[in-house]
């Protein structure tokens, strides 16, 4: 049993490697062919009469976490930063922000006038509706020119960073008052001091650890500092992206005084083996968990 299952994983994570590699010729993401192909691998064990382990659906979540991670900081990773795209950082923001509140708030009211159920439910309900997924926007735009890619990064970032602290924000002030937005402002400004500290301390440890083993532990860190912001309703995704986005314009930051006890010529070759293992581990929970999602899909 343990040998058919094996077999199974690696068959299909080649059947994704496939997918990757030929979705810049068919033009199909290769999210909606894992999904197909997860649908499909459904079908097939129903067919034969084979049950599914009861522990999938919990396995699912936590790819997914781990997933949107990976796909965030690989994204941020390969942007590169500067005075001549100010504007199209500035467009993607409102790209993300200003269809989110009109969709969030059109769907709300759509159902508000139906019911007697307060609006903020609904409110809390239409806004993971009106997100665009960095899971799924980032790796479909692989293959489009570097500027469209760019954009979408960041519209796809700046609308999950943005969706997480609006859902927050909402589930836990259900009252809306000068109090609550205070400390929504208080919580977005200590999200961002923190992001700076970890990504000043992350970037350390990357250039300074001397063990074999020197990147596992920097993502092990990453994804940890990200469930920590879970645990306590700050917008994590914010410390990901900016994390990402220094490490990969580090050589744009060598003429800051401070920097130089970072080595950016050093750190810039380690950064690109960092990016190198993330791009792979990006690849391998990706696939595993949108082929898994098509597999938990109820007919």
């Amino acid at each position: 049993m343990d040998v058919v299952v094996i077999i199974t994983l690696c068959v299909l994570l080649l059947i994704a490697y496939i997918f990757d590699i030929s979705s810049k010729f068919t033009k199909i993401p290769s999210v909606i062919l894992l999904i197909a192909l997860g649908v499909f691998l459904k079908f097939i064990t129903l067919k034969i009469g084979v049950k599914s382990p009861e522990i999938l659906p919990k396995i699912l979540p936590i790819l997914g976490s781990i997933g949107l991670i990976l796909i965030v900081l690989e994204g941020a990773l390969e942007l590169e930063i500067s005075k001549g795209k100010n504007g199209l950082i500035l467009n993607s923001f409102l790209s993300a922000l200003l269809p989110m509140i009109a969709l969030g708030i059109g769907l709300a009211w759509l159902f508000y006038i139906l019911t007697d159920e307060p609006f903020i439910k609904f409110i809390i309900n239409a806004l993971p509706l009106s997100v665009i997924s960095s899971a799924i926007a980032i790796p479909s735009v692989r293959n489009m020119a570097p500027e469209h890619r760019e954009f979408v990064v960041f519209e796809s970032s700046f609308s999950d960073i943005l969706g997480v602290m609006f859902f927050n924000f909402f589930v836990l002030n259900r009252i809306i008052d000068g109090s609550a937005l205070l400390n929504f402002s208080w919580d977005v400004i200590l999200m961002i001091l923190m992001a700076f500290v970890a990504t000043v301390i992350l970037s350390l440890l990357l250039n300074n650890i001397k063990h074999h083993v020197r990147f596992v532990p920097i993502i092990l860190l990453v994804i940890l500092t990200y469930e920590i912001t879970k645990v306590v309703h700050l917008p994590g995704l914010i410390f990901v992206l900016i994390f990402g986005l220094f490490l990969g314009n580090i050589e744009q930051f060598s003429h800051i005084k401070w920097m130089q006890k970072l080595n950016p010529i050093k750190l810039k070759k380690e950064v690109d083996k960092f990016e190198e293992l993330i791009v792979e581990f990006a690849f391998l929970i990706r696939t595993s968990f949108f082929m898994l999602f098509g597999f938990l899909l109820k007919p």
